[in-house]
């Protein structure tokens, strides 16, 4: 994104001022992730965001955390047989090797989900594939009017739902 050493300390100095004490912290706290992504593609292109969202979101093998462990858990066991997320990092896939992940360009609209095959379904495409991430809401809405999703009324009836981590405060997903 950046070319040169003052690029740089300039890219840094904007990055500091949007942390917790920085002068345009309010920019940070009133700003979806997606419409923050978008401004970013039309300043730069698609292609540097889509570096800019490998170079972040893109784990080694045994990066994850605490919070990835216990969803891994918990489709290892059979608690759940499917977890959907709208995370495109590669975390939960790390954490567990058993996992079979798919996006929503992926995804067989005919398979059968049993606690036997755990499933990860990445609503908003794999940083692994990064033409399959919806990054924006721009492409959030296409998404949607495209009717992309749609194949989740089938998969979701009459199962029983756990939300975690969510806040569904003001977003659109």
């Amino acid at each position: 994104l950046c070319n040169g050493p003052d690029n740089e300390k300039i890219a840094a100095e904007y990055a500091n001022s949007l942390c917790k004490n920085g002068k345009y912290n309010y920019i940070a706290k009133s700003t979806k992730f997606e419409e923050f992504l978008g401004m970013i593609q039309l300043i730069v292109g698609r292609p540097k965001l889509n570096e800019l969202i490998q170079i972040l979101f893109l784990c080694k093998d045994e990066e994850y955390g605490r919070n990835q462990s216990a969803i891994s858990w918990l489709l290892e066991k059979g608690i759940c047989s499917i977890c959907l997320t709208t995370n495109f990092d590669n975390s939960i896939e790390n954490a567990s090797k058993k996992v079979k992940a798919y996006t929503h360009l992926t995804y067989p609209g005919n398979l059968t989900v049993n606690a036997k095959t755990p499933i990860l379904l990445k609503l908003h495409g794999d940083v692994k594939d990064i033409n399959s991430c919806v990054t924006t809401n721009r492409s959030l809405f296409e998404h949607t009017n495209a009717n992309t999703y749609k194949f989740l009324i089938n998969l979701l009836e009459n199962r029983k739902i756990l939300v975690c981590g969510y806040s569904g405060d003001g977003d659109v997903d």
